[in-house]
């Protein structure tokens, strides 16, 4: 019976990934149709492949990361004005993890903010920080609506 609940649970979780991997692949999207370099597709992929695909899955995993972080933040307790800020460090850390695999292991930067005022290799900065504390905040907001729907049912 636990091996049945686990395939199930992986089956959700893999949809979530794709789900986020697209939706992640849209915000790139539109985050840069506003800065001016609009991407809707994984770079790193295309340079393999040579395919523009509507997929990135660093959002696919740190929307996962996120969804069983508040899991974790709801059974424990933590007030709910706090889950923002512990987001945004995840989601930092996340951002920082990939970026230094991508100069270290691919020899490139896989996004470059070396532009952004005081940035970290160009590959965390602080506007992108502030952009991730107000992403902490709705996704954790959106998170709580959702469960609560879910548990009305």
């Amino acid at each position: 019976m636990k091996i049945k609940n686990w395939w199930k649970k992986l089956g959700k979780y893999s949809i979530y990934f794709v789900i986020f991997s697209f939706l992640g692949a849209l915000l790139e999207y539109l985050f840069g149709l506003i800065m001016g370099n609009p991407v809707f597709y994984f770079r790193s992929l295309y340079l393999i492949t040579g395919l523009k695909i509507p997929f990135i899955p660093f959002y696919g995993g740190v929307f996962l990361i996120l969804i069983l972080f508040q899991n974790f933040l709801s059974k424990k307790k933590i007030p709910f004005y706090s889950w923002g800020l512990l987001n945004t460090i995840l989601i930092i850390s996340w951002e920082l993890l990939w970026g230094l695999i991508g100069l270290y292991i691919f020899k490139r930067l896989i996004w470059d903010y070396s532009t952004h005022i005081l940035n970290f290799m160009g590959i965390i900065s602080l506007p992108m920080f502030l952009l991730w504390v107000a992403g902490g905040y709705v996704f954790s907001l959106i998170y709580v609506c959702v469960n609560k729907v879910l548990r009305k049912r």
